[in-house]
C-alpha cells in the first residue's frame, strides 16, 4: 500500500506527496478502493513499529561487527562505529511518535473522507477468490505473487483492490490512474 510508505519515506518526501494530493486540481478527484483503505488501517501500526525497530536492528548489526573485528590489530571498530551508533540513537530520539500523534493518518482521513469505495459482499468475495485462485495457477497478475500468504483476504487483496478499481472506472465512466509503490509484477 503506497500510503504505508508515507511512514517509510523521509518526512519531507511524505509531506510533498500529501501536498500534491491536497492540491485543488487533484484532491476532488482522488478515490481509494475499500480494500486498500482496509489494508492501510490494518497494517499502519505494524509499519510504524517496524520503523521504530529498525534503529535497534541496525545498532545490533553494528555491535556484531564490532565483536567480529574485536581482535583485529589495525581496525579499531569500536572507535569507528561509536559515532555511528550515537547518530542512530539521536535519530531514534527524533523519530516521530506516530502511534501517539499521526498527522499522516489525519491528512489521509481528511483527504479521502467520502472517497473510499464500498466493500464487496461475502458472496462477491467468494467468487473473486475463486477467480483469483485460477489466475494464480496461470500466473496472471495482479497479485499472483501473493500465493504464499496465509489468509484469503491477504492472498487476494491486490486482486480484490483491482476489481474495485475496475468497478469504479465503469461506474464513473472515466479513466483511473492507479498509484502504487509495488515492486512485484
Amino acid at each position: 500500500n503506497v500510503f504505508l510508505n508515507l511512514y517509510r519515506y523521509s518526512q519531507a518526501t511524505s509531506g510533498e506527496l500529501i501536498k500534491i494530493l491536497k492540491d485543488p486540481k487533484i484532491c476532488d478527484r482522488v478515490w481509494m478502493p475499500h480494500q486498500y483503505a482496509f489494508e492501510y488501517q490494518k497494517n499502519r501500526l505494524y509499519v510504524i513499529s517496524e520503523q521504530k525497530r529498525s534503529y535497534e536492528n541496525l545498532t545490533e548489526e553494528i555491535e556484531v561487527l564490532i565483536r567480529k573485528f574485536k581482535r583485529h590489530p589495525f581496525l579499531k571498530m569500536k572507535d569507528v562505529m561509536d559515532p555511528a551508533v550515537n547518530i542512530i540513537r539521536d535519530a531514534k530520539r527524533k523519530h516521530p511518535k506516530w502511534n501517539e500523534d499521526d498527522p499522516i493518518r489525519e491528512d489521509l482521513t481528511n483527504l479521502f473522507n467520502g472517497k473510499i469505495g464500498k466493500p464487496f459482499s461475502k458472496d462477491v468475495l467468494t467468487e473473486i477468490y475463486k477467480e483469483g485462485h485460477n489466475r494464480f495457477l496461470g500466473k496472471v497478475p495482479p497479485g499472483y505473487l501473493d500465493v504464499s500468504k496465509k489468509d484469503e483476504g491477504s492472498r487476494f487483496g491486490d486482486f480484490v483492490g483491482w476489481k474495485q478499481i475496475m468497478n469504479q472506472a465503469k461506474e464513473v465512466k472515466k479513466p483511473i490512474i492507479f498509484i502504487t509503490d509495488e515492486e512485484g509484477e
